[in-house]
């Protein structure tokens, strides 16, 4: 009788290994240490750069700038909040009323267009932003 007990223990205990080990999420916003510093640098047309940099923090709220890097120095701040679409792996900034979407990979955020699919192939090198470390 023991022995049976102790065999139903072990289907149990190998059935609720089995389950939880399914409900693993594979989703950036679980999996990938996403909070941090981005940047990326962007060619203008008048032959100088546009420095990017995104801040992600844990509370899901973001710092991004913008700054010309020629003689103007201009610089475009936002603050806000971003959100994660259905799947846990875009990041959608609350930017004004055009919201800028991110896939987020491990160490680098992706940016999408605005309907969050990705950017033509000739651009994509322009859309990348690398997390410092």
């Amino acid at each position: 009788m023991k022995r049976k007990a102790f065999s139903i223990v072990i289907l149990i205990a190998a059935f609720a290994v089995i389950v939880l080990g399914s409900c693993v999420s594979s989703s950036s916003k679980d999996s990938v240490d996403w909070a941090g510093v981005y940047k990326s640098k962007v060619p203008l047309d008048n032959g100088s750069d546009l420095s990017v940099r995104l801040k992600l923090y844990t509370d899901q709220t973001f710092e991004l700038r913008f700054e010309c890097l020629d003689k103007s120095n201009e610089t475009i701040d936002w603050t806000g909040w971003f959100m994660w679409d259905d799947t846990g792996n875009i990041i959608i900034l609350d930017i004004i009323d055009a919201p800028v979407y991110y896939k987020v990979t491990k160490n680098m955020l992706i940016e999408l267009n605005n309907k969050g699919k990705p950017v033509s192939k000739k651009q994509t090198d322009y859309y990348v932003l690398i997390k410092e470390r």
